[in-house]
């Protein structure tokens, strides 16, 4: 069986970040992966490897998403789910992300910025598929290290994250 995540997965798009722009997070056991199984897809951890090895930040030999679920202790209010986004962008000075859970606004969620370039989030967003992008510096990006995305009917494509 072919370990190719676009034989795998038709909708899989392979995306390679700059070399200066890499994103990172950390799944904690217990807690679902962002990106749940599909029908005919071998698994996140899989397509990952396969997609994105060397694009991304690696940690345990393989890719990583820049979402997870916060915790599994840490459930928001009305089953939403506290969700971390981490995007490693040194050069930057403002990093944002939208999404289809606040209609695409630039303003609402504002990353902080950590040491050594990494900017992280963490929001609470209801159960479902959702469509997102950063903004760097004012430049709409699709997430670097998702392994699903969508085409957003304007030439780009969105990342997409599965609660």
């Amino acid at each position: 069986m072919s370990r190719d995540p676009d034989e795998i997965n038709p909708g899989f798009q392979t995306q390679r970040a700059p070399a200066d722009l890499l994103a990172r997070a950390t799944h904690r056991a217990g807690v679902p992966r962002v990106g749940a199984r599909q029908p005919g897809f071998v698994g996140l951890a899989a397509g990952m490897i396969a997609g994105i090895v060397g694009a991304v930040a690696v940690m345990g030999g393989g890719a990583e998403p820049s979402v997870e679920p916060a915790s599994a202790a840490e459930e928001a209010p009305g089953h939403e789910q506290l969700v971390r986004f981490v995007l490693h962008a040194p050069a930057a000075h403002d990093v944002r992300v939208a999404g289809t859970w606040n209609g695409w606004d630039t303003a609402r969620e504002s990353l902080h910025a950590g040491p050594d370039g990494v900017f992280f989030a963490t929001l609470s967003l209801p159960p479902g598929q959702h469509e997102y992008q950063f903004i760097v510096d004012g430049a709409w990006m699709a997430d670097p290290a998702s392994p699903l995305s969508r085409d957003d009917g304007f030439g780009r494509r969105n990342s997409v994250l599965s609660l």
